[in-house]
């Protein structure tokens, strides 16, 4: 079976079920992105990043923890929506000590509302792409203990 070629609902099954691993499918996609890289998809993609999350999303489910309908299931993000606006207000709603704690609940909390392993972002916006990606890497990882 090649992650490849699958579907999103296939994926969720799949990981559900536990025919394969989350940290398998991401593998097989991380190969392919970085095959396809020099077609501009993505304007931000850490392959190492996403397997960590995989291997979080893994452990998560290991421990009998589920963290949404698509969990473990590797998706781009594309922002054809104002993300940083979006971004803003969700983090003026939530209450925290500092600014920074703040953003960092607002991205995780936009991030992970379906348990999605971020791929990758389709984003003009660099320095916010991968403040996503670790915030929720890092997430996961406070989750998990």
């Amino acid at each position: 079976m090649n992650p490849i070629d699958l579907t999103c609902t296939d994926i969720a099954r799949i990981v559900a079920t536990r025919e394969m691993t989350s940290s398998e499918i991401v593998a097989a996609l991380v190969q392919r992105t970085q095959e396809t890289l020099h077609y501009n998809a993505y304007s931000s993609f850490d392959g190492n990043l996403v397997l960590r999350a995989a291997e979080e999303a893994d452990r998560a489910m290991a421990n009998g923890k589920k963290l949404g309908i698509l969990h473990g299931v590797p998706v781009a993000l594309k922002d054809s929506i104002n993300a940083v606006g979006y971004l803003g207000v969700l983090t003026k709603l939530i209450a925290s000590d500092s600014q920074k704690s703040r953003r960092v609940k607002a991205i995780t909390a936009l991030s992970a509302l379906v348990g999605a392993v971020s791929l990758a972002r389709a984003v003009n916006d660099e320095k916010l792409s991968r403040e996503i990606l670790k915030s929720v890497a890092d997430e996961l990882k406070a989750q998990l203990g």
